[in-house]
């Protein structure tokens, strides 16, 4: 995912990883994985504040300068159910 500098800043990049997550919780994908430049704190931030967690974090801190690329993971909930579990009512 990448957005032009002119363009960050606004939630576009949100409303892509959104999109995603809703186009493959429909195609049933169970999980979705990236990779992210460490130094990189925006996309970090944005894609940690979408649930997204480290999946081989280091078992002694590191710089993340000496990491380079993290690889992030979410597992995503079936259509029509939320993250909590319950079923997601929907108008008929």
């Amino acid at each position: 995912l990448w957005v032009a500098e002119a363009f960050r800043r606004q939630g576009i990049g949100r409303r892509l990883m959104d999109a995603a997550e809703e186009l493959a919780a429909e195609m049933h994908i169970e999980f979705l994985s990236l990779d992210v430049l460490a130094d990189n704190e925006p996309a970090r931030r944005l894609y940690e504040g979408l649930g997204f967690t480290d999946l081989e974090p280091p078992p002694v801190p590191v710089p993340n300068w000496l990491r380079g690329a993290l690889s992030l993971g979410k597992a995503l909930a079936p259509p029509g159910v939320t993250a909590e579990g319950s079923t997601e009512m929907r108008p008929m």
